[in-house]
Formats: C-alpha cells, sequence, structure tokens
C-alpha cells in the first residue's frame, strides 16, 4: 500500500471508528504522543488518551458521521466530515500527519452549518446555499 493511500486510509479508518463510537478500535490509529489543535476554540490536545477520553465524554447524541471527501498525499491527509446532530449540522475540515500508519498531529476545524449570516454587501455575488439535510 503506498504512502498516499496509507495516510487517507487511517484517517478514514478513524472517522469510521468515532461514528462507531469504538473509542478502543480507534486508539491504535493515534499515536501516544498525538497533538491535535482546535482554533476555533483554542485547544490543544497533547496526547492520543487525551483525544480520545474528550471525545468519549463528549455529550451524546453526537449523530450519524458523514465521511464527504478524504484527500492525500504522502504522509498528509484531509477529511471533510458532516456531523447530523439533532441540533443541526456540524462540520468538521481535518488535516492530519500519518506516520508509520498512525497519526501524530491534526489539526481539526468545526462549525456549527449556518451559524454565521453573510453581510448583505456580498449578495450581489452570492447565492444562498439550502440547509443540508441529514443524510
Amino acid at each position: 500500500m503506498s504512502d498516499t493511500a496509507r495516510a487517507g486510509d487511517v484517517v478514514r479508518a478513524l472517522w469510521d471508528r468515532f461514528e462507531a463510537r469504538d473509542w478502543e478500535g480507534a486508539a491504535p490509529l493515534l499515536d501516544p504522543g498525538l497533538a491535535v489543535e482546535w482554533p476555533a476554540t483554542r485547544e490543544r490536545f497533547t496526547t492520543a488518551a487525551a483525544y480520545l477520553s474528550m471525545n468519549r465524554a463528549y455529550p451524546e447524541p453526537w449523530g450519524h458521521m458523514r465521511v464527504m471527501e478524504v484527500v492525500s498525499q504522502g504522509d498528509r491527509a484531509a477529511a471533510l466530515v458532516a456531523i447530523d446532530a439533532p441540533d443541526g449540522v456540524f462540520r468538521c475540515a481535518g488535516f492530519y500527519r500519518v506516520v508509520d500508519g498512525r497519526i501524530v498531529e491534526a489539526t481539526e476545524l468545526w462549525l456549527s452549518e449556518g451559524a454565521e449570516q453573510p453581510p448583505p454587501e456580498r449578495a450581489r455575488w452570492s447565492t444562498p446555499v439550502p440547509a443540508e439535510s441529514p443524510g
């Protein structure tokens, strides 16, 4: 398996394990020294154990997680994920570095779909996007 396929496969497998709430299955995909940043909330998780514990403790229901796209090159992979929750759709754009089949670092950008209104002055150039239906 090529390094390119491997990075993308590891990231997709991580999200598959998260969808199944399979925390023990997710652990081998993460380097123990994993560092994950969430710029939106200015948080950093500095170990795989901390990252998994936070995800495990996150209040349910998360909803269904849909991996919309994974692209990879070399040891890097990016994923776009939609999370269908009872109170709306959330999106995660994650950027990951994979070494020896384990994620060693990541930056995840989280947002609530439709949480911000566009400035009125852009209306002449843009078209509203309808709310996404949970899939």
